[in-house]
């Protein structure tokens, strides 16, 4: 029975492959992305860190095949943020919401995806998929571990974050472009056996097959707490309203047996509205 469930997770997979494939196409994104040989306004340690990585990707590239390259990691992290976001809608759709809540909508959209999950764990996500790999060789990179297309973006984002005229989005594109290095780096180390923070990486690249489990019954009925919870989101300011929630929604679904399992949803949706 799992076999078979894999095999069918798979299949719409590829199937949401082929539509993000088209959406992206009709893009009709640049072929050729330049990056800058080093940074002129970012400071000495955040350009340093800058340069080792150009470096890397010259010494192992060319530099004849770096604006390519680029062109071709950034249509890669177009795909990741479309197939994401068509496989949440898919997710949503199987589940039979009939009403999705803000950061669920954000989820199903390919614009704002990343605004939700980051731009570098989207990618990293991405990279973990069979067909990815396959694409990425054929594009032309070095796909022993992928990592390539991580530190690429890494690159264009702190490229873009030089140009912003808007603090916040440069603050965030240089937060994402170190977080791309970070994940690129701890993958790196996973596999040549090195101990390192790889917690949030494996966490991402495990991302895709989990949305199986969302479709397990009691997947299906926390998502409908969820829900739940957003209509009387303001009644949660009351102490004392969370635990006597937890206890009402117990009853009402039953096949979620313990009711510390809400009470950890309810808390991860107070983070999220700051409530």
């Amino acid at each position: 029975m799992e076999n078979d469930n894999f095999a069918f997770l798979e299949q719409v997979q590829q199937e949401i492959m082929e539509l993000a494939n088209k959406a992206v196409t009709d893009m009709q994104l640049p072929t050729k992305v330049d990056l800058s040989q080093k940074l002129l306004t970012m400071g000495s340690v955040l350009n340093r860190t800058y340069l080792v990585k150009f470096d890397e990707l010259t010494e192992k590239y060319g530099v004849d095949h770096l604006s390519r390259l680029t062109a071709i990691a950034n249509k890669h992290y177009k795909l990741a943020c479309y197939s994401a976001a068509y496989l949440e809608k898919w997710v949503y759709a199987v589940q039979g919401y009939e009403q999705l809540t803000e950061r669920q909508l954000k989820l199903s959209n390919p614009e704002s995806y990343a605004d939700v999950e980051g731009l570098a764990n989207t990618l990293n996500g991405y990279l973990a998929l069979t067909s990815t790999i396959k694409a990425l060789e054929s594009d032309g990179f070095q796909c022993e571990d992928c990592n390539d297309v991580l530190d690429f973006m890494g690159l264009y984002w702190l490229n873009m974050a030089e140009v912003s005229e808007v603090n916040s989005d440069k603050y965030d594109l240089i937060a994402e472009a170190l977080n791309a290095f970070n994940l690129s780096y701890g993958d790196r180390m996973f596999h040549v056996g090195i101990s390192s923070d790889r917690d949030e990486a494996t966490y991402q690249r495990s991302k895709v097959h989990k949305k199986l489990k969302a479709l397990e019954p009691v997947g299906v009925e926390l998502g409908k707490v969820e829900l739940e919870f957003y209509k009387v989101k303001n009644q949660f300011k009351r102490y004392g309203y969370g635990a006597e929630f937890a206890r009402k929604m117990q009853r009402k679904y039953p096949l979620i047996i313990d009711e510390k399992t809400i009470l950890k949803l309810i808390t991860k949706l107070k983070k999220l509205e700051n409530i």
